[in-house]
């Protein structure tokens, strides 16, 4: 297989274009489904050739119709982002379904959130189902988590606290932070402190290390953890540690001692007080979760006085650098007229913005409800 990263000119030109005239030549000739699987992918990527929709179709298609499973996957999604995307979405189905049969899991996540997020006569939410836990079972943690989600949530799916769990777990097993949150709430409804604590205390552990790519919040709403006693039972160097680096300016370390002393995590007593200094203080430089938990924290009234000009004032922050939970929230302020003047046209964006970001919630309040 030929693989050509990066433009060049001269007599690196000449080579490179030498070997696509050779590639071109191979998925002619010999009808060779790997080279036109390749050509497709550089027509469509823009690599080393002029970006051409066209072609990259055209190769792709070729390399699909004799079975290549990544070309099925790549042409259907090919497909179904293209501008006409209404003339193209059975042809997209039917290749990405080629390839999800096959064990494609990308194919059957993609597939799932279609049928999911869809509207009208596109929308089903038991082909959402099967591809979703197709996906899941070949263990995408993303649609494990969206299982786990909606089950645990009712939304789309009947409400079920057993497969709730059990999604989640697969998920969150994987590392992946918003199924470690949820789940941890799901235990702390159930009144299963161990396991909520476990659980929370990862995505503390998550938050500190220098690369964490920890994307969500922490659980912010009052009911989360109203019904049960919070503390988790943990080493005492690790807030020693913790405050060393926040006083060194350690962003990460900053949000998690204000998260801690937020909810009282980690054996940690609540100190509001110390929870808004290091919240406010990585805010202010641009962390993005931060500043999303600032904002809950001013509108839910805890840790702080209920303010909802400065929970609006922290959404917007976080939902200009593109922070869905954000966006979504800012949308609900505008809707209600929450701290901001009412604006339903506004709330349309702010939502629609979430939405883009695959936001389930910001997803069901425009369909359902977009003027309430």
């Amino acid at each position: 297989m030929i693989f050509i990263v990066g433009m060049a000119t001269g007599p690196t030109a000449l080579c490179q274009n030498s070997a696509i005239d050779s590639l071109t030549r191979v998925a002619e000739q010999f009808n060779d489904p790997g080279a036109q699987y390749i050509l497709g992918r550089m027509f469509a990527l823009g690599q080393d050739v002029t970006q051409d929709p066209v072609k990259a179709k055209h190769w792709l298609l070729q390399a699909a119709k004799q079975g290549h499973i990544e070309a099925q996957y790549e042409l259907g999604q090919l497909l179904l982002t293209d501008n006409n995307t209404q003339k193209y979405t059975d042809e997209a189905l039917k290749w990405l379904s080629g390839a999800a049969n096959k064990n494609h899991r990308e194919a059957a996540f993609m597939l799932g959130k279609f049928h999911l997020t869809s509207t009208g006569q596109q929308k089903n939410n038991q082909l959402a189902k099967l591809w979703l836990k197709k996906a899941a079972n070949l263990g995408h943690r993303s649609a494990q988590y969206i299982l786990g989600d909606l089950f645990f949530s009712g939304t789309d799916f009947p409400k079920n606290q057993k497969a709730a769990e059990h999604w989640l777990l697969k998920a969150a097993s994987q590392g992946y932070d918003q199924a470690q949150r949820l789940l941890a709430q799901l235990y702390l409804e159930q009144g299963n402190q161990v396991q909520a604590s476990k659980w929370l205390k990862k995505v503390t552990d998550q938050e500190i290390r220098p690369n964490g790519a920890a994307t969500t919040k922490i659980l912010p709403t009052k009911n989360r953890y109203s019904a049960v006693n919070k503390k988790v039972i943990a080493e005492k160097p690790l807030i020693e540690s913790l405050l060393v680096d926040a006083k060194l300016g350690d962003l990460n370390a900053q949000f998690s001692l204000g998260t801690i002393y937020s909810f009282g995590l980690d054996g940690v007593p609540k100190n509001p007080a110390s929870a808004l200094y290091w919240l406010n203080a990585a805010a202010e430089q641009g962390h993005i979760k931060a500043q999303f938990e600032l904002a809950s924290i001013y509108y839910e009234g805890r840790a702080a006085e209920q303010n909802f000009a400065e929970a609006a004032r922290w959404y917007l922050r976080a939902a200009k650098l593109g922070y869905a939970d954000a966006q979504y929230s800012l949308g609900y302020l505008y809707n209600l007229g929450k701290g901001v003047p009412q604006d339903k046209k506004e709330a349309i964006r702010w939502f629609d913005m979430a939405y883009k970001q695959g936001h389930i919630k910001a997803r069901y309040r425009l369909e359902n409800c977009p003027n309430c």
